[in-house]
């Protein structure tokens, strides 16, 4: 099987979407003949070098990288857009294409004339959901809606992250193929349990819930240590710094920004528990997939999550870590106090971790997709 994997992102970047989209690429390479993975230069290394640079991995032979020049006009991810395009006409002419993936709303139009004029199965990779905006506020949302609507009913199917994701495209679209992978670990990590601090990895955007991390250790009797692998640049590192330290002992708290994965590897064993902090938003809870989750999967780490339907499909409560009512920062601080120094529920739940682990590999990811895709004749 020979597969497009097509993403508008900027290669490298911090965005999480760069690394999830490479990560798939690079796990499907490893199933499938071939893999051209289209994405947008954002580096003068060369794709070896962005790949062993900014995410640990060597290239499989199947992993062809297109990484197209970034468009310095108005509009320019339509200008992207249409050279990938061209270049995807170009494989199909060849016979050198059979599955194209994107997971990008904007580049579903594309799919359409790709699907009419040469067969090809097309599958979205959905990161959101937009058919139906009753919980959606953005005006932006609006364009999303259209493409989808318009476009979905057309092509082959839908991959989704999550059941709860899954079962809301499935009410509007029953006739199509539409299944869950989930993401994403690279590499299982055994390391000697002794971290001392709680941790957080990701974005620091308002709906990740970082305060409320930050709120509840304030609250806690064990004020442990803080953590925070995150922030995009110099500027939001320090305006977090300065918002956060309002709320809590600026001594007690580190906030790194972002990590390439080696870094990050690295940084991971100092942590002792895992937050995913998440606020109840409609994507929190039906949505997101946060990769955060994975990588403390990868480290055994005990983790403290919002329970939302999307943690619930992913941490059983007790067992792979904690669950409490999103923004209760009181039943926060009370898990904290609760667990941050019992070491042998600690250790427990880490082991626990460590068997689970295995059905995230992104190699089991890819497995599941090649496995769909290649028996779904849509």
């Amino acid at each position: 099987m020979k597969i497009a994997y097509v993403h508008n992102g900027l290669w490298p970047s911090p965005s999480p979407s760069t690394t999830f989209s490479t990560m798939t690429a690079w796990a499907l390479a490893g199933q499938a003949e071939q893999v051209h993975f289209f994405i947008q230069r954002n580096s003068k290394q060369t794709p070896d070098e962005v790949l062993t640079n900014y995410f640990s991995l060597n290239r499989p032979p199947a992993l062809i990288i297109h990484d197209v020049p970034k468009g310095k006009i108005l509009n320019s991810n339509q200008l992207y857009y249409w050279r990938v395009y061209r270049e995807l006409i170009q494989l199909l002419k060849q016979k050198n294409l059979d599955v194209v993936i994107t997971r990008n709303t904007a580049f579903l139009p594309y799919f359409e004339q790709l699907s009419r004029n040469y067969g090809v199965k097309s599958y979205f990779e959905s990161h959101n959901f937009y058919t139906d905006l009753t919980h959606h506020q953005e005006k932006e949302d609006r364009r999303h809606q259209k493409l989808e609507l318009k476009y979905l009913p057309k092509i082959s199917g839908i991959i989704c992250l999550q059941n709860a994701q899954r079962r809301l495209y499935l009410n509007h679209y029953p006739d199509r193929h539409i299944f869950t992978a989930r993401t994403g670990i690279h590499k299982i990590i055994q390391h000697s349990f002794a971290g001392e601090y709680l941790g957080y990895v990701g974005s620091l955007d308002d709906h990740k819930g970082v305060t409320d991390l930050l709120q509840a250790a304030a609250k806690s009797s064990v004020q442990p240590k803080l953590l925070i692998i995150g922030g995009k640049n110099e500027a939001e590192i320090l305006s977090r710094t300065k918002e956060y330290g309002q709320i809590y002992d600026p001594q007690k708290f580190k906030i790194t920004g972002w990590m390439n994965k080696d870094d990050l590897y690295r940084a991971l064993p100092e942590i002792r528990v895992g937050f995913i902090p998440l606020k109840d938003t409609f994507f929190n809870r039906f949505l997101t997939s946060p990769l955060k989750t994975f990588d403390y999967y990868a480290f055994g780490i005990p983790m403290i999550a919002s329970d939302l339907p999307t943690m619930r499909e992913l941490i059983d409560d007790s067992q792979n870590g904690w669950l409490y009512p999103p923004g209760d920062v009181e039943a926060l601080s009370e898990i904290i106090d609760r667990v941050y120094n019992d070491r042998p529920r600690l250790e427990a739940v880490s082991l626990n971790n460590y068997q689970r682990a295995e059905q995230y590999l992104w190699s089991r990811r890819a497995e599941l997709i090649v496995s769909e895709i290649g028996g779904n004749r849509g």
